[in-house]
C-alpha cells in the first residue's frame, strides 16, 4: 500500500498542479466583485453538496436519534446560506452516511438525475469516494458535471477506518454506533485501505481518462500538534500522525488526493472545520482562538473553490 501511495504522490508533479498559493491569495482578497463574478458564472449551474460519514448527526432536522448540530453547527450550512443569499441554485444530498460507498453512490446518482442542467459538486470526506463511483458509472452525470471539488477525501482509504473496525473491543462499540445510527460497520469498512488501494490500482487508467473530462480540484489539509487544543479531533489526529504521518484528524495526507487534476494543501485546518462552524464549541477557554482551525472561514473557502473552478 505504501508503495502505491508513494508512486501517486510522486506523480503529482507530472499530472497535477499545485494551486495552494493561488487559493490563499484569492481567499485573502475576496470582495463584492468576486461575488458578482460567481453569480454570473453559476447562474445556470446547481451547486451540489455531498457530506461525509456520520454527517446526519450534524444536520439540523435529521432523523438521527442523537443530533449534535446545536453544538457543532449544521453541515455545509454556512456555504448554503451564502448561495441562497446570492440566489445560486444548490442542493445538499443527505444519504445514510453509515452505509457502504457502493450503496450510497447509487442513491446519490439517483438524486443527481433529478437535477436538470449542469452541476458543480463539492464533496467532503466519504462523499468524495462515493461521487467518484458515481462518475465512473454514469456518463450522463459526468457530462453535466462542470466541476468537482473533493475535500479531505480518503481516496486510498483511511487508517482510522481499520483502527475502529478491526481493533478488538473497540470493534464492538463501533458496530453498535453504526447500527444505532442506521447503518452498519460495513460502511466504515468500505473506507479501508485494504478496499480502496486495490480499487485505485485496478481502475487507475479509467479514473485518469474520466477525470480529464471533469474540471477536478482536490483540497487537502493537515493540522500539526501544538500546545493547547488546536483540534476537536486531537487524540485521533495524534494516533494517525504516529501511524501514518500528517493528517487532518481523520484522513492522512498521503491518502487524500489522486495524481490527477489540481490540488490545494493547507496547514492548520482539521477535517471538521471546512464543513462545521464549531458553534458552541468555541465557548471553550479563549486559548483555542489563537489557532487558525477554530476560526476557519467556510464561506470564503467555498467562494474561492468556486472561483478557481470558474477561472
Amino acid at each position: 500500500m505504501k508503495k502505491i501511495i508513494l508512486i501517486a504522490l510522486m506523480s503529482l508533479s507530472v499530472f497535477a498542479g499545485n494551486l495552494s498559493q493561488r487559493y490563499m491569495d484569492i481567499k485573502e482578497n475576496l470582495n463584492s466583485e468576486y461575488d458578482n463574478y460567481l453569480i454570473n458564472k453559476y447562474k445556470n449551474v446547481t451547486v451540489v453538496f455531498l457530506p461525509g460519514i456520520l454527517s446526519e448527526t450534524a444536520i439540523d432536522g435529521s432523523k438521527q436519534p442523537i443530533n449534535f448540530s446545536l453544538i457543532v453547527g449544521d453541515y455545509f450550512k454556512d456555504s448554503m446560506d451564502w448561495l441562497k443569499e446570492k440566489r445560486i441554485k444548490h442542493k445538499r444530498i443527505i444519504v445514510e452516511s453509515e452505509d457502504t460507498v457502493d450503496k450510497n453512490s447509487k442513491y446519490i446518482a439517483k438524486e443527481l438525475k433529478k437535477i436538470k442542467g449542469k452541476i458543480f459538486v463539492i464533496s467532503h470526506s466519504k462523499g468524495g469516494v462515493e461521487f467518484l463511483n458515481v462518475l465512473l458509472e454514469n456518463k450522463d452525470i459526468r457530462k453535466r458535471t462542470v466541476g468537482w471539488v473533493a475535500m479531505q477525501t480518503p481516496f486510498y482509504g483511511a487508517y482510522i477506518a481499520d483502527f475502529f473496525s478491526q481493533t478488538r473491543v473497540i470493534n464492538i462499540g463501533t458496530r453498535w454506533v453504526f447500527s444505532f445510527f442506521g447503518g452498519s460497520i460495513d460502511g466504515l469498512r468500505s473506507l479501508s485501505p485494504s478496499v480502496l488501494v486495490p480499487f485505485q490500482r485496478e481502475n487507475q487508467g479509467y479514473i485518469s481518462e474520466m477525470l480529464k473530462k471533469v474540471k477536478f480540484l482536490q483540497y487537502v489539509s493537515y493540522i500539526e500538534n501544538e500546545f493547547g487544543p488546536e483540534s476537536p479531533l486531537e487524540s485521533v489526529r495524534d494516533l494517525i500522525t504516529l501511524k501514518r504521518g500528517r493528517n487532518d484528524g481523520l484522513v492522512e495526507v498521503s491518502s487524500a488526493y489522486l495524481p490527477f487534476g489540481n490540488y490545494i494543501i493547507e496547514e492548520g485546518v482539521d477535517h471538521l472545520a471546512t464543513v462545521l462552524n464549531f458553534k458552541n464549541v468555541r465557548l471553550l477557554p479563549s486559548v483555542i482562538n489563537r489557532y487558525k482551525n477554530w476560526r476557519f472561514d467556510r464561506v470564503a473557502h467555498v467562494k474561492t473553490l468556486l472561483y478557481l473552478n470558474a477561472d
